[in-house]
């Protein structure tokens, strides 16, 4: 079985939600791409700034005709 990056982000975004709450666990994946952010590595702060915009409330407003 192969996990892809979307996989992967889903997965880690539910447990953060999990064990911390949408807020909290938004929080620590944005501190966590800061940690590779001073190291340099860029391609897991992009997938942990994907993990934390996947936590991130989602507008939930109805939208209304014509909008």
């Amino acid at each position: 079985m192969w996990i892809d990056i979307d996989d992967a982000v889903r997965i880690y975004a539910r447990m953060l939600r999990a064990r911390l709450g949408p807020r909290r666990g938004a929080k620590a994946a944005l501190e966590t791409a800061d940690h590779l952010r001073a190291k340099g590595d860029w391609s897991g702060v992009e997938a942990w700034e994907v993990v934390a915009a996947e936590l991130a409330p989602r507008d939930r407003r109805r939208s209304t005709p014509g909008d």
